[in-house]
């Protein structure tokens, strides 16, 4: 889809169709305090970006902080500059911001701080053995220590046993 130039009219598509999904299930009752959606880094980076979702946020009448946008930390060191100035302008919005996969790019931690984030996602990587070996469940540790501190929300990618579970509620992964 990035290749032929259809990602932008699909994401937006995905974008739309998510918020109005996430709207109508909070209009039949069920407690959804977030939906996340991934988006690409042509989306992210298109001049408009803030504008498309606060348009797609007007027209579904989804409540902002409902939204939580996924980039990931290969996107963010593309151009780091406008990356915060567009998680700015999303999070004027009131639009949730996660830093999907956290741990597998190769993003200084020294640049983490300066970045509105707020919620980091563990990547599945980190979390298939963390209940058999000792270095995920380090980096884990480490990762939502960090995360506590910076005041981030940390959420666990490809939990699929309760091992693993109960690992990162220990941790108080949330």
């Amino acid at each position: 889809a990035e290749q032929c130039g259809l990602i932008l009219a699909i994401g937006e598509w995905v974008l739309r169709t998510a918020c109005q999904q996430a709207k109508n299930w909070r209009d039949r009752g069920v407690l959804l305090p977030r939906i996340g959606v991934n988006v690409s880094a042509k989306q992210f980076y298109q001049q408009n970006f803030p504008l498309v979702v606060e348009q797609v946020l007007r027209d579904t009448k989804l409540e902002p902080h409902v939204l939580e946008i996924e980039i990931t930390e290969s996107l963010l060191m593309e151009n780091t500059d406008r990356a915060i100035d567009t998680m700015h302008a999303l999070r004027r919005l009131g639009v949730q911001i996660a830093l999907d996969d956290f741990g597998t790019g190769y993003s200084s931690l020294s640049r983490l701080k300066e970045f509105p984030i707020d919620c980091l996602k563990i990547d599945h990587s980190f979390v298939r053995d963390i209940s058999t070996d000792a270095n995920d469940q380090a980096i884990a540790s480490a990762v939502l220590a960090m995360a506590g501190s910076l005041n981030m929300r940390v959420v666990a990618e490809g939990v699929e046993t309760s091992d693993q579970f109960d690992f990162l509620k220990l941790k108080e992964c949330n």
